[in-house]
């Protein structure tokens, strides 16, 4: 919630290992007051995490050559494994409540994983892949855009009015 554009935030490689990216767009800063539900998933390392329903984690079913995919935050039980960056993380409680705001950030690194109280997780809901990808126009704008076209009103209202967009096509399906 207290992130700011400019400010690095550790994030996941592909090969998983652990690195700092720039935060380059906050999608979700105006308005910002929608009520959902969430989930907070909490681990036997006391690690936890407050996710919507459709946020998703990397996690798997605990197994010893399981690899970690990413799941919905609703799809994860308790006899599952977070993706921890010391290793697997057991979720051990699964709390449900109603909170305020939609919060993703958006880094200069290209694969879109970031770490959140020491767990691997998406920056994005629903679909990582198509997300991400249309993230990439915004990490090579803020390779030449200044900090604060990335804040401006407009972008971001115009960013908003295509996600419901986005959102509407992807209902269709």
């Amino acid at each position: 919630k207290d992130i700011t554009i400019g400010e690095s935030v550790v994030v996941t490689a592909e090969d998983g290992s652990l690195t700092h990216g720039k935060v380059v767009f906050l999608p979700h800063t105006k308005g910002n007051n929608h009520k959902i539900r969430f989930l907070e998933l909490t681990t036997n390392k006391a690690s936890r995490i407050q996710l919507s329903r459709k946020h998703l984690i990397l996690a798997n079913d605990c197994g010893k050559d399981s690899k970690f995919e990413l799941y919905h935050a609703s799809d994860v039980t308790l006899a599952m494994c977070l993706s921890g960056v010391d290793g697997p993380e057991k979720v051990i409680q699964i709390g449900r409540f109603r909170g305020e705001g939609i919060y993703s950030v958006i880094t200069d690194h290209s694969h879109g994983l970031i770490v959140v109280d020491g767990l691997r997780a998406s920056s994005f809901a629903v679909n990582h892949g198509i997300v991400n990808a249309f993230y990439h126009i915004h990490r090579c704008a803020a390779k030449v855009l200044p900090k604060f076209f990335f804040e401006a009103d407009f972008v971001v209202s115009a960013h908003q009015q295509l996600g419901k967009v986005a959102q509407a096509v992807y209902s269709l399906f």
